[in-house]
């Protein structure tokens, strides 16, 4: 079916669930096919376009109307998070090409559950000396903080266990070989609000390898925006009545292992996540927040803010 608005053509399909195969029908048309209509998130997406009049420079993806993937392709193959559900997730593919027109397709798919590390899926075939991104995908739109997953795959065939994460050319994650915990290969950080690079390199016998992909930040749903100088810790709670609002973030080139807060010199919150997003009972008056971090390097800083409770 094709709805004509103005000069906008959009052509409707709705696509059979195949991540290898995605027919377009249609001229000027866009086809996404997801590999499941139920699976885990983040869900392995396809989209193929049509377009014999122009060329097709710009695709975006909207899950339930909000827009959460965008790059300047003709075609693409990415995994998507979204949220588990027992309700279907309506996702739209929406092409434009050369000559200004947009058209789009949609389908339903429901996200039973979640997976957080890269899925076997994600790196099957992947070859030695190479990094892969799992999470987030390059193009995506999510909101701070933001889930990275990644799969370092050394010319050994093994997972490579020293890894550095740049964000915007500056280091703000460093897995070393030994730190007291178990090798991960997820973390979550603080982004501000606007467009990222995200580099993600390790190394092994034969030298360095790496990855990079672009993202948007479109908000702050958790914490606040890192701080502008490592390593820092950045206070954004509102002044509220009968409680301390412990909202803040920290970044350091090390990566963050571990916070604690404190009000008043007693501990009132502890986590292994770089921000706090919380509120804790106090009586009306000033008090002195504290947060002290640990780095994954060992190293430890503390910072305070005085605070006031109406």
């Amino acid at each position: 079916m094709r709805v004509i608005v103005g000069c906008i053509i959009l052509t409707f399909l709705f696509c059979a669930y195949s991540g290898a195969q995605c027919a377009v029908s249609g001229d000027p048309a866009v086809a996404i096919c997801a590999d499941n209509p139920n699976q885990n998130s983040p869900v392995h997406y396809t989209i193929n376009t049509s377009d014999t009049a122009a060329a097709v420079d710009l695709l975006q993806v909207y899950i339930d109307q909000v827009k959460r993937w965008e790059n300047h392709e003709s075609t693409a193959d990415f995994f998507l998070a979204s949220a588990p559900s027992t309700a279907p997730h309506r996702v739209t593919a929406v092409a434009h090409d050369t000559s200004g027109r947009w058209f789009q397709s949609s389908i339903s798919v429901t996200t039973t559950g979640a997976t957080y590390t890269c899925t076997g899926q994600q790196i099957q075939g992947q070859t030695p000396h190479s990094m892969n991104i799992c999470q987030p995908a390059d193009g995506e739109i999510h909101y701070s903080p933001v889930h990275l997953a990644w799969w370092p795959l050394g010319a050994s065939s093994t997972p490579a266990k020293v890894v550095d994460i740049y964000i915007d050319g500056v280091r703000q994650f460093h897995q070393p070989p030994f730190n007291g915990s178990p090798y991960n290969s997820l973390t979550d950080m603080p982004f501000s609000v606007g467009r990222h690079r995200i580099t993600v390199q390790s190394y092994d016998s034969t030298g360095t390898f790496n990855k990079t992909i672009y993202m948007n930040v479109n908000k702050i749903q958790i914490g606040c925006a890192p701080p502008t100088t490592l390593p820092d810790v950045n206070f954004c709670g509102n002044t509220l009545s009968g409680v301390v609002y412990v909202k803040v973030s920290a970044a350091s080139s090390w990566g963050i292992l571990q916070m604690k807060a404190f009000i008043d010199g007693a501990q009132v919150a502890a986590t292994n996540h770089p921000y706090f997003d919380q509120v804790v009972n106090q009586p009306a008056g000033s008090h002195e927040l504290r947060i002290d971090v640990v780095d994954n390097g060992g190293n430890h800083f503390s910072r305070s803010q005085t605070v006031t409770v109406n």
